[in-house]
């Protein structure tokens, strides 16, 4: 008896695990990877490849200007934009700059945006200087934790996303610039 509640347990576990699998291959767009559903599945909003939370995020300029992520990405449409959400804080990050150097010498047409996450204004434009980074930079006044963060599933920094030239996300999550997915995929978007 004990055998047949067990073998009927088992197989109603298994039953409504395929039957979660089958409503979420359902309501997921076909753009989106498997491997990449707790990650991606709200990003495309009318046509939009981030939330409208995420498009009002408001960033600040080298200059102190402040403007929406709406605006930010509107200067960048149009060619291959590699987005890295970084930190001078982040000893991976620093760790990475030579390698994200190397990514723009291979792929100079692509735009190049910064996200910084710093604590200070200071500490930002102190490592963009530093560092010698090439590209449009902006810092949002946030940690990874806050609803920026939330909103794109940022769990580590840096991280890199690549736009398509109509600014839709067709790469998510690479943490060293030199990923090769994270190649192949600019390589296949400027070709």
């Amino acid at each position: 008896m004990k055998k047949v509640a067990y073998i009927l347990t088992l197989s109603s576990l298994i039953f409504a695990s395929c039957e979660n699998k089958k409503a979420m291959q359902e309501t997921t767009p076909s753009t989106v990877a498997p491997d990449s559903l707790t990650k991606e599945i709200t990003v495309k909003i009318k046509g939009n490849p981030f939330s409208t939370s995420v498009l009002n995020e408001k960033f600040t300029d080298l200059e102190g200007n402040t403007l929406p992520f709406q605006d930010i990405l509107s200067q960048h449409q149009g060619k291959v934009t590699i987005i890295d959400i970084w930190a001078s804080w982040c000893p991976d990050c620093i760790k990475g700059f030579p390698k994200l150097r190397e990514l723009q010498e291979q792929f100079p047409g692509a735009n190049y945006l910064f996200l910084s996450l710093d604590k200070t204004t200071d500490k930002w434009k102190n490592a963009i200087e530093v560092h010698k980074l090439k590209g449009s930079h902006y810092h949002l006044d946030q940690n990874m934790k806050d609803s920026f963060g939330k909103a794109i599933g940022l769990d580590w920094i840096p991280r890199y996303m690549v736009l398509n030239e109509k600014g839709e996300i067709i790469w998510n999550k690479a943490i060293v610039a030199d990923d090769p997915e994270l190649i192949q995929i600019i390589k296949k978007a400027t070709s």
